[in-house]
């Protein structure tokens, strides 16, 4: 699979979404990293009675980006993710 078998949106959506500002240019990874930066300790994740702050998503987040590394996989690279259907 490379970018070119990805789906893109129509461009009237793509401004749509950006002029209301749903979409910016950051990643998920940077936006991660400046709620975590900005409030470690503030919950980012709730379920049930379990809870991960912003601060604990990020060490969640730079150990699996430690583990694809350790795979061969780098920036850039396209990775697909199946998860579960639960809130």
């Amino acid at each position: 699979m490379d970018r070119t078998d990805l789906i893109a949106y129509p461009e009237d959506r793509v401004r749509f979404f950006r002029d209301s500002g749903f979409w910016r240019d950051e990643t998920l990874t940077d936006w991660l990293a400046r709620h975590a930066e900005a409030r470690p300790d503030h919950p980012a994740i709730v379920h049930g009675e379990a809870r991960l702050t912003y601060g604990e998503l990020a060490l969640h987040a730079e150990r699996l980006a430690a583990g694809l590394a350790g795979i061969g996989l780098g920036r850039g690279d396209v990775v697909a993710l199946q998860l579960p259907n639960i809130p």
